[in-house]
């Protein structure tokens, strides 16, 4: 497991897209590192999940979804699956093409999160349905954000899911 952290501007809201920029190529180099000591850690970085919480939930999605173009390489290789936890961006926030190529996702959320609204979950959810992309939302009912007394089932959830995807590479 590596936890990885990144750049946040003092004021992040008076410059949205250079925040989320910044905080991408932080965890893109946190991602590159990975690859790069893979050896030494016994990291097999052909087997990458990414997850993320709340604002770390909508970086993930955007580093899971982004796509490589010619100014802005990206390799995706080894990203098996994403574990999103009540942190969906919305329709406004997410500019990625989301495609058959991109991890299977598991959402976890509560239904009553009066910051990361739950149907954020249900579009991002709908828009991989629509594409091929496996996917499953696990939701708390009645629970707001960071629902943490619910944690035992959280982690049996991301461990079911995770369980099956090794399983579906394997076969």
């Amino acid at each position: 497991s590596v936890s990885a952290n990144y750049r946040l501007r003092q004021k992040p809201k008076e410059d949205m897209v250079g925040t989320l920029n910044d905080a991408m190529e932080d965890i893109m180099k946190a991602l590159d590192w990975i690859r790069e000591n893979d050896e030494l850690y016994d990291i097999n970085k052909n087997c990458i999940a990414i997850g993320g919480g709340s604002a770390g939930g909508i970086l993930s999605a955007n580093l899971c979804y982004k796509d490589a173009t010619i100014v802005s390489p990206w390799n995706k290789d080894g990203l098996i699956a994403f574990i999103n936890l009540w942190g969906s961006p919305d329709k406004l926030r997410m500019d990625k093409i989301i495609d058959v190529n991109d991890p299977p996702t598991i959402f976890i959320h509560g239904t009553a999160d009066s910051i990361v609204p739950y149907s954020n979950c249900l579009w991002m959810s709908g828009v991989l349905d629509s594409v091929g992309v496996k996917n499953r939302v696990y939701a708390i009912e009645g629970a707001g954000h960071t629902p943490t007394e619910h944690m035992e089932k959280i982690v049996e959830n991301i461990a079911a899911f995770l369980y099956l995807r090794m399983k579906e590479i394997k076969d």
